[in-house]
């Protein structure tokens, strides 16, 4: 059975020992998707914010990699690799791609090339095998804010209230001077 028991597409036979492989090693890797742009958003706001309240992180993918701290799922436990990189985007009603396990965590159907996403993937499938519990829902990876955060920019519908609340945040955390509002808050200037 597919996960979230989608419909089978019938242009394909049943999946193979591969793709059933895949699927074990797809409930025991956790996945932490950004989204790469040089401009903000208001899709993303409307997507990953509802009523675009909410605040979006601005990094790179080095301030990323530095910010992270190792992650072990227990403590006893070695130390969980992250793996880093770019989604890439096909049609895949078009071609049915061959790609290793950890390629296929990369690879997204076209019709979501609008996110160009980069993601930290980690699997914890050798945890598993040597009796560490896996948490169902994800992990938490601890991560230096001071290093990831480049910039921090309000969400144009929060209150004044929500505004200060979280500015008192990243003040405490030393981050106070990386905060701005949205470039979605106000009326564009055009002359």
């Amino acid at each position: 059975m597919l996960p979230y028991d989608w419909p089978r597409d019938p242009r394909y036979e049943e999946l193979g020992d591969v793709d059933k492989a895949f699927e074990q090693l797809r409930r025991l890797t956790k996945i932490s998707c950004w989204h790469c742009a040089d401009y903000e958003s208001d899709a993303m706001w409307k997507l990953y914010a509802g009523t675009r309240k909410g605040v979006a992180i601005r990094t790179t993918a080095a301030r990323l990699q530095a910010a992270l701290r190792p992650f072990r799922l227990a403590a006893d436990y070695g130390e969980e690799q992250p793996i880093w990189g770019r989604v890439r985007y096909f049609d895949l009603h078009a071609e049915r791609l061959r790609a290793g396990m950890e390629e296929r965590f990369f690879i997204k159907h076209r019709a979501f090339e609008w996110e160009q996403e980069f993601r930290v993937v980690i699997s914890v499938r050798m945890a598993e095998e040597f009796g560490v519990a896996v948490p169902v829902t994800g992990i938490d990876v601890p991560f230096d804010p001071a290093v990831l955060v480049e910039s921090a920019h309000l969400g144009p519908s929060l209150s004044d209230s929500e505004r200060a609340a979280i500015s008192d945040v990243c003040a405490a955390a030393g981050l106070g001077a990386r905060l701005s509002t949205s470039t979605l808050l106000g009326r564009p200037r055009y002359t």
